[in-house]
């Protein structure tokens, strides 16, 4: 007998846009679609939309994950938030499936990620507005809390960032608390030698070694 095998191969999209901030200045922005064209791509203010072809009557089960990159370039800091809201077709994504790569010198990565259970769960709501399309928003989330989080350059370590009292004011102390978890190994709390640097208007304020 013969066995026959038949695969799919995901080529990514890019697509570049030069936007215009608050003061005129030229950025650019990056969209990388692993699963089809992106089209009508518009820069609003603070929110980044953009649409994609995408048949919400499918079956689900032959569809492994909607994956969508927006790359932000360094120079773009009105859009360079510490947490981002994003929509499809109106539905807000839960905070899992919006993530945040700043180990690129040239940027900033913004990860959308639906997988099969995730677009399950917004179909039905997401077909009021299109049964053949997707249209994502991306912007700054209103709800910004502490801790901040990043992950390190490496990959190895994400790092959690908060102080007290929250509202810092001038002349007044403020504590710092930063946690290292290891993404890849037993996840648990980590104990490591780092470097603290403050800057203001590009000078250095503060420098502290701290093991």
């Amino acid at each position: 007998k013969r066995l026959e095998l038949i695969g799919a191969v995901s080529l990514a999209e890019h697509n570049t846009y030069d936007v215009l901030d608050s003061q005129g200045n030229s950025n650019e922005v990056n969209i990388i679609s692993y699963f089809d064209t992106i089209e009508n791509f518009e820069f609003d203010s603070d929110k980044i939309s953009f649409s994609m072809p995408f048949d919400w009557n499918q079956d689900f089960e032959q569809l492994s994950v909607v994956h969508e990159e927006v790359r932000i370039s360094k120079d773009f800091s009105e859009f360079l938030h510490t947490k981002y809201e994003a929509k499809v077709n109106g539905v807000q994504l839960k905070d899992i499936d919006v993530t945040i790569d700043d180990y690129s010198a040239d940027g900033r990565t913004v990860h959308m990620v639906l997988n099969q259970k995730g677009l399950k769960e917004i179909r039905e709501q997401a077909m009021q507005e299109s049964t053949s399309q997707m249209f994502f928003e991306l912007g700054p989330s209103k709800d910004v809390g502490l801790p901040l989080e990043a992950v390190t350059p490496d990959l190895r370590y994400r790092v959690y960032l908060s102080w007290e009292p929250e509202i810092i004011k001038a002349g007044e102390d403020v504590t710092l608390f930063l946690q290292t978890n290891e993404l890849f190994t037993d996840k648990s709390n980590k104990n490591i030698e780092y470097e603290v640097e403050m800057f203001f208007d590009e000078n250095q304020i503060y420098k502290e070694q701290i093991s």
